[in-house]
């Protein structure tokens, strides 16, 4: 496989260990984004309104991602940052939903076999995609899947509410006239 180019993505240390350790790393600690991956289609686009000299910003050491790129025509194969600070924000947004859309999916899955709490789900759950204690804080985490489930009753609840008023409304429509009634369950129905 030939290299590409590379780029640098600044973010979190506890979302930079996930991403590594979802997608994978090559000996230089470099990950593979290819199309098949949402998160490779994302870099593509976003390369598209690449910076015309592009620079070499600084980074921590835990607190980016290098991605490298497949092998695109007239691109150098030495770092620099093809992609400007707000494509790098937008990717570093990207990973951040990744890592919580997944985490959420690993509690749920665990409590929902009754085999753990909450905490222990966590741990597990870093411990799986290797990210460093010193990454992550439990209580935040725990706090963020608690405001999750809480958004997740809000719109059930508001999902529930709304089927009953649509309900309310046939009943009432069909009561006043039967012809329109059947225009509105045919509406409702599509």
């Amino acid at each position: 496989m030939a290299e590409g180019m590379t780029i640098r993505i600044r973010m979190h240390p506890m979302y930079a260990d996930f991403i590594k350790n979802q997608l994978g790393v090559n000996e230089k600690n470099q990950v593979f984004a290819t199309e098949r991956d949402p998160l490779g289609k994302l870099i593509k686009n976003l390369l598209r309104t690449n910076p015309k000299n592009p620079d070499k910003r600084e980074y921590c050491k835990d607190a980016y991602v290098e991605f490298l790129l497949p092998d695109y025509e007239d691109v150098f194969n030495d770092y620099r940052n093809y992609i400007s600070e707000s494509g790098e924000k937008i990717i570093a947004s990207k990973c951040k939903s990744r890592f919580y859309y997944e985490l959420h999916y690993f509690i749920i899955e665990m409590s929902g076999s009754g085999l753990t709490e909450l905490r222990w789900s966590i741990q597990l759950f870093c411990e799986q995609f290797g990210i460093k204690e010193t990454s992550y804080k439990a209580n935040s985490l725990e706090r963020e899947y608690r405001r999750y489930r809480q958004r997740t009753e809000i719109v059930k609840k508001t999902r529930k509410i709304a089927s009953s008023l649509d309900a309310l409304f046939v009943l009432f429509v069909s009561a006043s006239c039967p012809q329109l009634s059947l225009i509105v369950l045919s509406f409702l129905n599509t």
